[in-house]
């Protein structure tokens, strides 16, 4: 009788363990675009091995959409309008009727009250503008200023916000406690990637490297080839980003779409070589520039908007066949420690966490 009281219990611990791993890997759900059956671009609700939910019913595509920080809504833009939704795609909301301007590409502050979007007023350059959530009320993010603004993004705190001007200016940079602002040079008009903790921030710029057609002291007539590269950079608002650190290659890549992990100790990010029609690898490396290591080898498949789960143990991600113009994009998951991939979705594009 002991025995079997003994053998019992073991295997209600064994289910109890179970449970508990089960629960601690369960994944939250996740948010993507994809065309509905009259061919509108909508927005999608899915979780692993599930059937994807539609949460929208627009008359028009949806161009872009954010979950806010606390997961409790959705923000979306169809270009004449901004919209809100709860996460379960419930209790439609009208933020705001842009027309005739265009409105798009939201970014939520960490408080999940305010956002950021980007405003096409006719005749006039793309400028970011403030929006609140609750009272409606909008506007620009640079009162004073008629200059371009776009690809807006906030540090962990909520403390800067960071945006790019122009080519020639690169990304500025904005503290809303003490008023400091920076600039760093990049012509690339990508956005500035913020550390999950940390005032500290990736971002890309062009690069030029020189190869010699000798070794010898010649430089007027041996010959020379020009290789422009796109590394990634890390920099941190301390000493204003003044002595950038080279994280991944200099010489030849193509290094974009970097995003770090929970912990702040790995960033993944895409890697193309310059000047070929291959499709983007994801990369993985360590946050000192160290251990670097390729985790898709699919020369023709291009990877792409790479996200972090929050246990820090998936990548999300979107492939496309670049050999089959006809094609369309799938949502894919990975495992970085063990290599393997899960097909999530067979056609749909910009995926997120919920």
């Amino acid at each position: 009788m002991a025995k079997i009281r003994f053998a019992a219990f073991w295997g209600m611990l064994i289910m109890i363990l179970a449970g508990c791993l089960s629960a601690q890997d369960k994944l939250p759900p996740i948010l993507y675009l994809n065309w509905d059956e009259n061919g509108r671009i909508q927005l999608y609700q899915t979780e692993i091995n599930a059937s994807p939910t539609q949460l929208t019913q627009s008359e028009q595509d949806i161009l872009t959409f954010a979950p806010s920080p606390d997961d409790h809504q959705i923000a979306y833009s169809t270009g004449d309008a901004l919209w809100l939704i709860d996460g379960n795609g419930r209790s439609l909301h009208l933020l705001l009727a842009c027309a005739p301007a265009q409105c798009n590409q939201i970014v939520w502050h960490p408080d999940s009250r305010r956002l950021v979007y980007e405003r096409t007023e006719p005749g006039v350059p793309v400028r970011l503008w403030w929006l609140d959530s609750e009272s409606g009320e909008t506007v620009p993010l640079q009162e004073n200023s008629n200059g371009p603004s776009q690809a807006a993004s906030f540090s962990a705190d909520g403390d800067w916000i960071s945006y790019v001007v122009s080519p020639d200016q690169g990304i500025e940079f904005y503290n809303f406690s003490d008023g400091r602002h920076f600039q760093m040079p990049t012509s690339l008009g990508t956005p500035a990637i913020w550390h999950p903790t940390q005032p500290t921030f990736l971002y890309r710029n062009q690069q030029l490297t020189t190869y010699h057609g000798s070794d010898d002291g010649d430089h007027q007539n041996h010959s020379h080839e020009f290789v422009v590269s796109m590394p990634l950079l890390l920099a941190d608002t301390a000493n204003e980003g003044v002595m950038p650190a080279v994280i991944s290659e200099i010489e030849p890549t193509d290094d974009a779409s970097p995003a770090w992990s929970p912990d702040g100790e790995w960033i993944v990010f895409g890697r193309q070589r310059p000047g070929t029609v291959n499709g983007r690898q994801l990369w993985l490396i360590r946050a000192d520039g160290s251990e670097a290591r390729a985790l898709t080898n699919e020369p023709f498949i291009h990877h792409g908007i790479p996200r972090w789960s929050g246990n820090g143990r998936y990548i999300l991600f979107q492939r496309f066949d670049t050999q089959n113009p006809s094609a369309r994009p799938g949502i894919w998951l990975l495992e970085p420690a063990t290599g393997q991939t899960t097909e999530i979705a067979a056609t749909g594009f910009y995926p997120v966490w919920q």
